[in-house]
């Protein structure tokens, strides 16, 4: 995922009585401004107008006129064109002829044109580059953007590049310079306004300020996006922005759901107390929240001290807003979100993907964590290697994950969050198993011995209303996987201890001989592609609907089918989160289920060797739960307290300590009235 730097934080003003903008640093945005534009960030990308694709010395482009209808003032003054530079200088001066050099300084700058806007030290190289522009919004809300597209740094390799954005929105007349992605190369740019020569406003750090939307590969979505927004006018004293929400969308009915969000000071005074409010259900929920030290351009994380409970199924709308003292700007108050109240609560199956290759000296670490996690929780951890430039590598799948991820090893989980280092991923488990997710997925494959194939039928129940583009995606797995030659060595910087323990990895040599690996969760095949598998899914989903989609896969010369995991999912093309997973395994061991009526339990592993894991599936919404371990003689060697559950999936963990002698032991769960019994193996 691309990473943030701690520069950039504070606005460097010019000396002088009349300003007529301020900025704010969005750094952790993760979106373009407002979410209106969600295109591609790719050359090929439809619906623009090109500017200019001069390459060379820098040049400017020739007139663009925005549209009648479309009113921006520019330090108050009405603007109808403008021209810009191929090294990164928007004017509003189309009577300007020197172009500004590549080679950018601090403002103000007597090479810049008067009523400028720049991302000024781009420059213009590869045959890709284009600076073009699109209309996003519907009016008096639009957004006229301007995008350089394929520039490098000045001086550096055409190997690099970087795309940057330039937005007029109209009514606020607020500027927007937008951090797209970069690749390779930190850029050193000069991004700002200049009126005059004596008055300009820059982000800080010019004419050094490095691109912070960097991860060393293809990322091509807007939702690791950040951007510095300039205002008209002088920054009031008090002023709070409630700049996101960040509860759950779903839940089950009776449910509590906690409110929570993000504030921002866009204020220059410090603000020590606020109260947040929300409205749910004809009811409105006070917090005054004290002992606050948010400085200016500081963001403050909030829980509400009263959770919303869920009252029952259908869409529940809260409204959130926050006071401050002095704040007398109410239009950045508010934000509202809905939340879902589920029919039934699905079981949650998370999906891990590593990116790994025998060539990667820190992939080990990779194979540890993702065998440890798959051993842990075999039923709700679905693993997925994705191979990069070795033996096992598929190129679609390799360069998906490569769009995604800054090297190797690294993970994502969900496709959401960002990237994830492999010994982040019991957090990231532990943070979302427990969550609500809007379908569940089922997945069923039998062996065609005359097509040589596996053919695979996948099927997934809405638990609510979903309206948007969701597809389903089918990944099959190889576990066992062996090979020879060099290539099929794994490099180990592990070797001799020098970096720790790893999972055995330091008593190994660097490399480890190809006769002595064996690779397991091999990703074999993505079936519906990387993005999933487009028109799978109609794009309103109703509640208690089942969906299907079939697809197989053709076993290749060399590959074991009785090693294979098929993994399926039900992911959104718009965000490229998993929503949610289930799988199909013909190597699964150590996991035994019994049914009741009301729910199922599955223990693993299976005899055990004094960690016992117990899932409980049930599709009713709430209930009471309990877990107790008997002897052969009845006699009861642990138990739980009673808990609530609210379906899907409830887990417990026996960790039997030295006083449980190995043997036979029966598990106990009782849901609500009914209880179901498990035989547990103990071997040590």
């Amino acid at each position: 995922m691309k990473k943030l730097s701690a520069l950039l934080i504070f606005v460097l003003f010019a000396l002088v009585a009349d300003a007529q903008y301020y900025y704010l640093p969005y750094l952790t945005a993760n979106q373009n401004p407002g979410n209106i534009n969600q295109d591609l960030e790719q050359p090929n990308t439809t619906g623009y107008t090109n500017i200019v694709s001069t390459k060379g010395n820098p040049a400017w482009s020739s007139t663009v006129y925005l549209p009648g209808d479309f009113t921006f003032l520019f330090n108050g003054n009405a603007m109808t064109e403008f021209k810009v530079s191929t090294s990164g200088v928007l004017t509003f001066n189309t009577g300007a002829v020197t172009p500004p050099t590549y080679t950018n300084a601090v403002l103000p700058s007597a090479s810049i044109p008067n009523n400028s806007i720049m991302v000024w030290g781009l420059a213009a190289s590869t045959s890709n580059t284009i600076i073009r522009t699109k209309m996003f919004g519907d009016y008096p809300n639009r957004q006229q953007w301007i995008q350089f597209i394929s520039y490098i740094s000045n001086g550096t390799s055409v190997t690099s590049w970087t795309f940057w954005g330039i937005v007029l929105e109209e009514t606020t007349n607020n500027i927007y310079i937008v951090d797209q992605r970069t690749f390779s190369t930190p850029l050193t740019l000069t991004l700002g306004i200049q009126i005059n020569g004596s008055t300009a406003y820059t982000v800080a750090g010019a004419p050094n300020t490095p691109s912070l939307v960097t991860n060393g590969g293809n990322a091509d979505t807007y939702e690791d996006n950040i951007y510095y927004k300039f205002i008209p006018g002088v920054q009031p004293s008090n002023d709070v922005e409630l700049s996101a929400l960040t509860f759950s969308n779903f839940g089950g009915a009776g449910a509590n759901v906690d409110i929570t969000g993000t504030v921002l000071n866009v204020g220059t005074a410090p603000i020590t107390s606020l109260t947040v409010k929300y409205l749910a259900n004809g009811l409105t929920k006070s917090n005054a929240i004290t002992g606050l030290n948010i400085a200016a351009n500081s963001s403050y994380d909030f829980t509400h001290n009263v959770p919303f409970t869920i009252p029952s199924a259908g869409g529940w709308p809260v409204k959130v807003w926050v006071e401050a003292t002095g704040d007398l700007n109410q239009s950045n108050d508010t934000l509202s979100q809905t939340i879902s109240a589920l029919a039934f609560q699905p079981t949650k199956r998370i999906v891990f993907e590593e990116g790994t290759g025998t060539w990667c000296q820190w992939c080990p670490r990779g194979a540890v964590f993702m065998d440890s996690i798959h051993s842990v929780y075999p039923t709700t951890a679905l693993t997925i290697a994705v191979h990069n430039e070795d033996p096992m590598a598929v190129d679609a799948y390799d360069a998906g994950m490569a769009s995604l991820i800054a090297g190797y090893p690294s993970g994502l989980v969900d496709r959401k969050g960002g990237e994830a280092d492999p010994s982040e991923f019991f957090d990231r488990y532990d943070a979302s198993i427990n969550g609500f997710t809007p379908c569940d997925v089922d997945v069923d494959a039998t062996w065609n011995a005359g097509t040589n194939s596996y053919d695979i039928a996948v099927s997934s129940k809405m638990a609510t209303d979903l309206i948007g583009d969701y597809r389903f995606n089918v990944v099959v797995t190889e576990d066992g996987v062996r090979g020879t030659g060099t290539t099929w060595r794994q490099a180990n910087a592990y070797a001799g201890g020098a970096f720790g323990v790893m999972g055995g990895y330091e008593l190994k040599p660097n490399p480890v001989p190809a006769a002595a690996m064996v690779y397991d969760h091999v990703g074999r095949d993505i079936l519906g592609g990387f993005d999933g598998a487009f028109g799978s899914l109609p794009e309103t989903l109703l509640v208690n609907t089942t969906h299907t989609y079939s697809t197989s896969y053709q076993v290749k010369a060399g590959e074991n089918k009785d090693k294979m995991v098929i993994i399926a999912w039900v992911s959104s093309a718009a965000t490229g989160e998993i929503l949610n997973a289930n799988y199909k395994s013909f190597n699964i061991t150590g996991v035994s289920t019994q049914m009741a009526n009301t729910f199922a339990l599955s223990t693993f592993p299976n005899p055990s060797n004094g960690t016992t894991n117990f899932e409980v599936k049930m599709p009713i919404l709430t209930g009471n739960i309990s877990l107790e371990i008997y002897d052969l003689m009845g006699r009861k060697v642990y138990a739980t307290e009673d808990g609530s559950v609210n379906g899907g999936s409830k887990f417990f963990t026996w960790n039997a300590d030295a006083s449980i002698a190995n043997g036979i032991y029966q598990a106990v769960v009782k849901v609500g009235a009914e209880s179901v019994a498990a035989k547990v193996v103990l071997t040590r």
